[in-house]
């Protein structure tokens, strides 16, 4: 049986047989089943973090997101959903230049490209970083 401890200092878990002499001094004993329901809990949203009195860990709602951090977020989004396009518009661009039958229609290809062009001016819409990502078209994948 693992004896489980938390430290509020570190905000992490140790296991005394693992981490033996490395625990920090502020740790307390938690339950196995506590530790469970705090792993369950973190995995549905919340955080882990100690009581203020008592530095026992309670599961607590996560802070609200800065704006900064929400404009961070969805940059990094729209960052990979325009890089999860990528590989169409070049393909598309190659077996053009080539003088091949396009993969994709003249009519996809603009859907595309008027996607792409949404996500480029996401910055741009009022009310940004709360908006909304445009849909991308059928075939994109």
């Amino acid at each position: 049986m693992n004896r489980y401890l938390y430290s509020r200092s570190t905000g992490g878990f140790y296991i005394e047989r693992v981490h033996g002499d490395e625990v920090p001094s502020d740790a307390v004993e938690v339950s196995e089943e506590e530790h469970a329901a705090l792993m369950a809990a973190q995995t549905q949203g919340k955080r882990i973090a100690a009581n203020t009195d008592t530095g026992r860990p309670m599961a607590t709602d996560q802070a609200p997101a800065t704006s900064e951090v929400r404009e961070w977020s969805l940059r990094q989004r729209r960052g990979a959903m325009l890089a999860r396009t990528d590989g169409l518009v070049a393909r598309d661009r190659d077996e053009r230049q080539m003088g091949h039958t396009p993969t994709l229609s003249d009519e996809q290809l603009q859907q595309l490209m008027r996607y792409r062009q949404q996500l480029r001016d996401l910055t741009q819409v009022e009310g940004f970083p709360n908006v909304d990502f445009p849909p991308a078209p059928a075939f994109v994948r």
